[in-house]
């Protein structure tokens, strides 16, 4: 199945938001969620996985 570029991106964020972060060190995985959600990094993975399809 052919997903266009949105459909992929929405899937990301999906799973980017699921992402929990409750392990510790808690100095370590703060600066990673605020990076994930700050949006952008996210036309690769998209473009990784049309091409894989």
């Amino acid at each position: 199945m052919i997903h266009s570029f949105n459909e992929m991106l929405e899937k990301i964020n999906a799973s980017v938001k699921g992402l929990k972060f409750e392990h510790s060190p808690q100095s370590l995985f703060t600066p990673i969620y605020y990076i994930l959600e700050l949006g952008g990094k996210r036309v690769r993975p998209a473009l990784s996985l049309m091409r894989s399809e």
